[in-house]
């Protein structure tokens, strides 16, 4: 991607001082983001850059007890929630609902992000 496409694409997300462009530490951008949700795989926006990160931190944490069987990744995510699409989401903890999901196809790892081409 060329630089003039990349501050097209990410204006929000950017400022300019002195003739140069740099990245904001938090920014709204819309992201569309693949959610698991107790029935499976959806894709919502995601506007925080913090949410993305931690959206991100979580899937790692799946990855890594799905890899392992070790529940203690998840432990930071019991009970806790995030903004997306304009709802409150759940992080899906459950163990069993994991493995169940993981089992069904739902669970991929290849992208956290919607591909919008």
């Amino acid at each position: 991607m060329s630089p003039s496409t990349a501050v097209t694409k990410a204006r929000q997300a950017l400022r300019k001082r002195g003739g140069v462009y740099a990245a904001i530490p938090l920014d709204e951008m819309r992201r569309p983001m693949r959610v698991l949700t107790e029935r499976g795989l959806v894709v919502l926006d995601v506007r925080s850059s913090q949410t993305a990160t931690k959206l991100a931190m979580y899937w790692n944490a799946v990855d890594a007890y799905l890899r392992t069987g070790d529940k203690r990744p998840l432990v930071p995510y019991v009970g806790r929630s995030f903004l997306a699409g304009g709802h409150r989401m759940p992080y899906m903890t459950d163990p069993r609902l994991l493995d169940r999901l993981s089992h069904a196809g739902q669970v991929s790892f290849e992208d956290l992000y919607e591909s919008s081409a």
